[in-house]
């Protein structure tokens, strides 16, 4: 802004009307009479922060700049977590002007965080202590990165820019083979959660997205079913998923038990930790290694990561190549493969080479 911004609060007879007027354009919006001043000046706040200048406003307290900045991002997809992380700052830096924030008080408190045990109860009254992973602390690092950015603007400073991330582990494979996929849901009876378990597992649709589905958006003739975009991260518009023949079977499963619309996490996690028990699938399983079970085959069968990320809705290339882990290049298959006719008769020589008899 060239000129300081006008600001007023009026009194009228259903509550308040908030006025902002900035480089000549006037932005207004009531509230109800009992609305608390502090929740009227933040509005205020991030109106004039959303149209200022880069760099034209100064800084005040963190808090009431964080506040500002949540006002301003309350439209993003992800906004509870990135509130919750913003939250965890503001118990920091709250009463600090924001501008006197340094790059090492962000940098000791990332390592605080990440150092620090801290007690969770888990299902059945079990407590365990535990540290914050690498990647929990680096979504807060990129949320106060953000916060600057947003009401700085990305070429001002920002203090966040001198802190490193924290290496973060390379994803395992939590994919499961298709035939471990037929032998768990041989073993289940039917039901609403055996047919939302074989849909994730066969179309890599995620929960979020399989509880908005419907009988209209199946389409068994075409192959296709109609998906809504995702919430998660970037998030994503919504598309048409082409089917392969066990997904179609899930969608019929789906019909027959009226399985459409909202479910809940829980009852999927017991039926499939079951199912996998009766199947004697080892491992620690989780109804989500499903999807990433149809990531990991589709890149198996194809070798194309864009398709890959197309099918399981991922805004970036980046973020499916988890699922490529688990998947063996065909190549090295047949190369190992090329080994196993030759197993008697290489032990057969290489124990005549040593003068010993091959063992029986």
């Amino acid at each position: 802004m060239t000129r300081k911004a006008q600001k007023y609060i009026q009194i009228t007879p259903s509550g308040f009307r908030a006025s902002i007027r900035i480089r000549g354009v006037l932005h207004q919006q009531r509230f109800r009479a009992d609305t608390p001043p502090t929740t009227i000046k933040r509005w205020l706040l991030a109106v004039e922060m959303r149209y200022r200048k880069p760099g034209s406003r100064k800084t005040g307290r963190f808090e009431d700049d964080a506040r500002a900045y949540l006002e301003t991002v309350k439209a993003m997809p992800t906004y509870t977590q990135r509130e919750q992380h913003i939250e965890e700052w503001i118990a920091v830096f709250g009463q600090q002007r924001r501008d006197s924030i340094q790059s090492d008080q962000i940098a000791a408190q990332l390592h605080t965080w990440r150092s620090t045990p801290r007690d969770i109860t888990k299902r059945g009254g079990k407590v365990v202590t535990v540290t914050l992973s690498a990647a929990a602390v680096n979504k807060r690092r990129t949320a106060l990165m953000h916060l600057f950015s947003t009401l700085d603007g990305k070429a001002e400073r920002n203090p966040v820019r001198d802190t490193p991330r924290f290496a973060e582990p390379a994803p395992t494979p939590r994919g499961l083979p298709f035939d471990a996929l037929a032998a768990i849901f041989a073993v289940m009876p039917a039901s609403k959660s055996k047919a939302r378990l074989m849909v994730m597992a066969y179309t890599g649709i995620p929960p979020a997205q399989i509880r908005l589905i419907q009988l209209g958006d199946v389409d068994s003739t075409r192959g296709t079913v109609a998906v809504a975009g995702r919430k998660k991260g970037r998030g994503t518009a919504g598309r048409i998923v082409p089917l392969i023949p066990q997904a179609i079977d899930a969608f019929n499963l789906m019909a027959r038990e009226d399985a459409w619309g909202p479910f809940t996490q829980a009852p999927l996690a017991r039926a499939f930790s079951r199912a996998c028990k009766a199947a004697k699938v080892p491992g620690k399983l989780r109804p989500y290694d499903l999807r990433h079970s149809f990531g990991t085959e589709v890149y198996r069968r194809s070798g194309d990561i864009r398709a890959t990320q197309i099918l399981l809705d991922h805004s970036t290339e980046r973020l499916s190549h988890r699922y490529t882990v688990a998947a063996q290049d065909s190549r090295v298959q047949a190369a190992v493969a090329m080994f196993q006719p030759a197993k008697v008769a290489g032990a057969v020589a290489e124990h005549a080479y040593a003068g010993e008899m091959p063992p029986k």
